[in-house]
């Protein structure tokens, strides 16, 4: 009996545990607003001589918010190598559940673009936001905060996202998702500039998830470690221990599969495992940078810390927050703190005119 007794005492706990987890991991579930595609909007531009490419635009916004009230923070989250947008509508959706206005798009299939060109399509994408926002007719009017505007992306996306943030002053934050920098396919040159230099370079504090898998997409000399090595003080760095580059998007079962075979590697994780233990450091960090003054903002990042601090003490993850100053941004308030797994982390060892056509 006494030890039928010990086991029920057992489970009550572990039980209350996670009712408590559940409950101060606010970020692990969808947020008090309905994610919504308000609009699709076709975006051309010359991006080499005599060649166009069009994009295809999708906004998700923040809808019948119950406690976040708009106008609402922007995050323009960018696709891997050949990936679509939709292998990441998962974090559009999360991102805008919890008071974020999330803009993603497509290249045309097979289509390879330069990653300098690419980065001119941001300023574009701003100027059609500007005018959607100052619009009375837009799906968008009103809704848009444009003085918070954050970057995020996986794969060749973060390091587009990253060379955004370094070259735009309007970027406020970044997060990078399992960033991949040159390689031997694309090694550094004028069309292909070095996101890790970027960042060394521009001194601000990023926050960035990494795969504890390495594989052909995502090698060593050319991952988040040398981002994160880059990274200014203050820097978030959470590398999720059983995922390789592939769990991070959701192609489907098949397509996950030949990803992975073409990366070489795999990870134990599944995608929602995954998108479990990465959106909450995504929304963590940019609440953080980009909702500092908000007393809401501020517990969630609370939460975030106690729930971060238990994945990592069931050897999920590995969480670091670097120390230092922040070039630039000393007077600015910023939710951090000093974590107790160690500081140092896993690092330590284009002028396009565009053209824009909108259906709702």
């Amino acid at each position: 009996m006494r030890l039928l007794s010990s086991i029920a005492a057992v489970a009550a706990v572990a039980a209350a545990t996670c009712t408590v987890m559940a409950k101060e991991c606010q970020y692990c579930s969808s947020g008090p607003c309905v994610p919504t595609e308000v609009l699709n909007a076709s975006y051309q531009t010359h991006v080499d001589p005599g060649k166009n490419a069009k994009l295809s635009l999708t906004v998700t916004i923040p809808g019948n918010c119950q406690s976040i009230q708009g106008p609402y923070p922007v995050i323009l989250y960018l696709n891997g190598f050949q990936a679509r947008s939709g292998f990441y509508r998962a974090y559009a959706e999360r991102m805008a559940s919890w008071g974020y206005l999330v803009i993603q798009y497509n290249l045309p299939l097979f289509w390879i673009i330069p990653d300098a060109n690419e980065v001119k399509y941001l300023e574009g994408i701003l100027e059609w936001l500007d005018l959607q926002n100052a619009d009375e007719a837009s799906a968008l009017h009103g809704s848009v905060d444009m003085t918070r505007i954050g970057t995020a992306g996986h794969s060749r996306g973060a390091k587009l996202a990253c060379l955004q943030f370094a070259g735009n002053q309007r970027i406020k934050a970044t997060y990078l998702v399992d960033p991949v920098d040159n390689t031997k396919r694309t090694p550094e040159g004028e069309d292909y500039p070095s996101g890790v230099k970027a960042l060394k370079q521009l001194g601000k504090p990023v926050g960035i998830s990494g795969a504890g898998i390495v594989g052909r997409c995502n090698p060593e000399g050319s991952n988040y470690q040398d981002f994160y090595g880059a990274s200014a003080g203050k820097s978030w760095l959470t590398v999720v221990n059983r995922s390789s580059h592939t769990e991070f998007l959701d192609a489907g079962p098949i397509l996950n599969r030949v990803i992975a075979g073409l990366c070489g590697a795999s990870g134990r994780n599944s995608f929602q495992e995954t998108l479990r233990l990465t959106a909450p450091p995504l929304l963590a960090f940019m609440d953080s940078q980009l909702r500092a003054e908000d007393p809401d903002a501020q517990q969630r990042v609370t939460d975030f810390y106690r729930f971060i601090d238990a994945e990592e003490a069931e050897d999920r993850v590995q969480f670091s927050i670097k120390p230092g100053t922040t070039r630039g941004t000393e007077e600015q308030p910023i939710a951090g703190r000093q974590h107790s797994a160690g500081q140092q982390g896993p690092s330590d060892i284009l002028n396009a005119e565009p053209e824009l056509a909108i259906s709702e």
